[in-house]
């Protein structure tokens, strides 16, 4: 802007200033509801999305977090494919403001596994299958890669195959076992254990419910 005083010509600077936004964040879980284990494998959205960094992605301990949302009034979706109950909360992020929630599945088969022991190229994995509201495994996957989240349709083993294990007489829930061998010397391996239900009408797609990546060593060849 100019002026025009006594013969001299002033000019004005206009500036417009923005108001830093103070974005609020979010953490959370992802819970199988009949068990209380927390899950690796799922889908979180957030509605309407105003996620500015990134997306709710959950991590190997099944949480997610996101530190740049924009202030407002939410409802946060969680959901696997094989599961009979999805969850969602509503949420009111204020400026500056960290919420949690805690996303709770209701999946048709709970898989829970650990490794017990790993010795030269070999790995001895414990799994445990249990049906909710009656569901029945009619069968269960050990996978294993080099890297990290395999899964029934994305693995990498010594052989290139994945190990289904069976049950030899009809579907059964229990506590299973199964030795991973031909491992490489000095490797890191991401290992992971599912199961799914025969239900044409409810599973068409044989989906898989997962316990949550293992991730494993082996030693330096002597």
């Amino acid at each position: 802007m100019m002026l025009a005083m006594a013969g001299v010509t002033l000019i004005i600077s206009c500036e417009k200033y923005e108001k830093e936004i103070n974005y609020a964040s979010l953490t959370g879980s992802f819970v199988d509801a009949l068990t209380g284990t927390k899950l690796d494998v799922g889908s979180i959205t957030l509605s309407p999305a105003q996620v500015t960094n990134g997306s709710m992605v959950l991590d190997t301990a099944g949480n997610f977090k996101n530190t740049r949302i924009l202030p407002g009034n939410y409802k946060i979706y969680g959901s696997i494919k094989a599961a009979f109950k999805s969850d969602s909360a509503s949420i009111s992020l204020q400026e500056g403001q960290q919420g949690n929630v805690v996303l709770k599945i209701e999946p048709w088969l709970s898989v829970g596994s650990y490794v017990d022991q790993v010795s030269d190229t070999t790995a001895n994995v414990r799994f445990k299958i249990q049906g909710n509201k009656g569901m029945l495994p009619a069968r269960h996957v050990v996978v294993w890669s080099s890297s990290p989240n395999p899964n029934v349709t994305v693995y990498t083993n010594p052989t290139n195959t994945r190990y289904f294990v069976t049950p030899a007489v009809g579907a059964e829930n229990g506590t299973f076992n199964y030795k991973i061998t031909g491992l490489a010397w000095n490797t890191v391996y991401f290992v992971r254990v599912g199961a799914r239900i025969n239900d044409p009408a409810l599973n068409p797609g044989n989906d898989y419910n997962y316990a949550r990546q293992m991730i494993i060593k082996t030693p330096v060849k002597p």
